[in-house]
């Protein structure tokens, strides 16, 4: 969907001063006086309302300059994650903003590595004279920040989630591209002591970004995610999840999708993840017919197999072991899975889960 530019337009500037638009063929001027001092931005006027989009726009939010003192005209993105710079760079362009300045900041006990700095350019495409570095003591690891020089654009950008915010909640693709792109950004897998899944969460400022996270709250909900928000402290909150049919719903939702670290991290925890399959009394006849023998090819003890006829419940580990136990993983045969303490009754999450683990026979 294409949108008109020109709504999103604030009629002042935030001294003030009156922005004057005007169309030139398929472009949308933009300009204002500030003082001596005149700005002018030229970009297309309309805007292709995409899934990435709103990821790019979800990005900004997340790691993007939302709150610049008044003397400052200009839009930052900052993040470790080159891949995510090169997604905001191509979000950038949308609107012609080609003139776009970069700097590199490395820790001040790291060499430099004239090869690391040769990919970060091919990677960008970007002129090696367009890139600027720095040391900082603070700095753990690299950090690149993509910068707009453009006191206009900076007021496009400040106004466009708010402009957008409904439309953001009312479409499934818009706000699930929304939510992936501000977990690229702001969230976190983070991982128990146990080698499992203990909660997703999104980290917010507790001072400036209260409405956002209530925002990202709703959008959950409105996906059948279920969280909780909880202020850390004085400076910062967040929005954080449990239960698997929560997190399996995130990753169907296409929730990490706009970072493939945290998607192969939250991959990685499912598989090591210990999980048992509920069935069917008859399908575990099989374990029936001798139970010492079967016993002994699980490496258990006899009344292990009692307790799993009984309860109708066996680990996928155990069904991996006996290759004609593994007509048990369709649909038909599972009550349901259980993963740590939640049951996965939805036979769309059960598929996703047996899939995540490789073991699916659908």
């Amino acid at each position: 969907m294409k949108k008109d530019l020109k709504p999103l337009i604030p009629k002042y500037n935030r001294r003030g001063n009156k922005i004057h638009t005007r169309n030139r063929k398929k472009n949308l001027i933009i300009s204002y006086k500030s003082g001596s001092h005149k700005v002018k931005l030229i970009t297309p006027n309309k805007l292709n309302l995409d899934k990435k989009f709103f990821e790019g726009l979800g990005l900004a939010k997340g790691d993007g300059l939302n709150y610049p003192s008044i003397t400052n005209p200009h839009f930052n993105f900052s993040n470790t994650d080159f891949k995510l710079i090169k997604k905001v760079q191509l979000w950038l362009k949308r609107f012609k903003l080609n003139n776009l300045s970069y700097y590199l900041i490395l820790p001040n006990s790291q060499e430099t590595n004239n090869n690391f700095i040769l990919n970060l350019i091919n990677f960008l495409k970007i002129k090696p004279n367009k890139l600027k570095i720095y040391y900082k003591d603070r700095t753990k690891q690299p950090n690149i920040i993509i910068q707009v020089n453009n006191a206009a654009f900076q007021l496009i950008y400040l106004n466009l989630f708010s402009k957008l915010k409904n439309y953001i909640f009312k479409n499934n693709f818009a706000r699930r591209s929304f939510l992936s792109g501000i977990f690229a950004a702001e969230g976190h897998v983070k991982h128990s002591i146990y080698g499992t899944i203990e909660n997703i969460i999104f980290c917010f400022n507790a001072n400036k970004e209260k409405e956002l996270a209530k925002f990202i709250k709703k959008c959950l909900e409105k996906e059948g995610i279920y969280s909780k928000i909880k202020i850390k402290n004085k400076s910062s909150l967040i929005v954080y999840f449990t239960d698997y049919n929560n997190l399996l719903k995130f990753f169907l939702i296409g929730g990490l999708e706009s970072s493939l670290k945290k998607k192969t991290k939250f991959i990685n925890l499912i598989q090591k993840s210990k999980i048992d399959i509920h069935t069917k009394s008859e399908c575990l006849k099989l374990l029936k017919i001798n139970q010492n023998n079967i016993a002994k090819k699980l490496n258990c003890s006899q009344p292990n197999i009692s307790r799993i006829l009984k309860r109708r419940s066996i680990t996928l580990d155990y069904i991996k072991k006996i290759p004609k136990l593994k007509s048990i993983l369709t649909i038909k045969n599972i009550r349901y899975i259980t993963i740590s303490n939640s049951y996965i009754k939805s036979q769309e999450l059960i598929k996703l889960l047996l899939k995540l683990k490789k073991t699916s026979s659908f």
